[in-house]
């Protein structure tokens, strides 16, 4: 069964070194033009933003850090997305404690390969004081690795969406 309970960013560090060790390693042709996978911000419902992937190859791991005005918004939970759920390691800092960044990440102690497209993450938002405004999330700073640690190019041009 999935664990999905707030770290602290030190830990997370290490889960996603982890992660990228070595292990039934993926082939990837590096001489062929393949596009980087392309990671997509949604609105899926009033309180729920979801982080998209779509390419060629999954990664081994993810880390971001999810953006938010503080007082317009605060996360109340972050879980795998309907397909990642097979995954056992959403890690990401404590939202009780964040201030409008949160560190976020997903991999799979079992080294299973994240999915090449689909919902990977899933944030929960609720609002926060009486702003009643349009507020944006933004994931920032995405870092993709495959096997070996192998830091992979991600496009990231749609990594923002505007919540009520």
């Amino acid at each position: 069964m999935a664990t999905h309970r707030p770290i602290l960013v030190r830990p997370l560090l290490v889960g996603l070194a982890l992660a990228l060790l070595p292990a039934c390693e993926q082939t990837i042709d590096r001489t062929a033009e393949i596009p980087p996978p392309r990671l997509t911000m949604v609105q899926a419902g009033q309180d729920v933003v979801q982080l998209h992937i779509s390419g060629s190859y999954g990664l081994r791991a993810l880390q971001g850090q999810l953006s938010y005005d503080a007082s317009a918004l605060k996360v109340t939970g972050v879980e795998p997305g309907k397909d990642a759920q097979r995954l056992d390691r959403v890690f990401h800092a404590d939202p009780v404690k964040a201030a409008g960044s949160l560190v976020i990440g997903l991999s799979d102690t079992r080294r299973v390969m994240l999915p090449a497209r689909g919902v990977l993450l899933r944030f929960h938002l609720q609002a926060a004081g009486a702003t009643g405004g349009r507020t944006t999330v933004t994931l920032d700073r995405p870092l993709g690795a495959i096997d070996g640690g192998e830091r992979v190019n991600l496009d990231a041009t749609s990594l923002e969406v505007t919540v009520p």
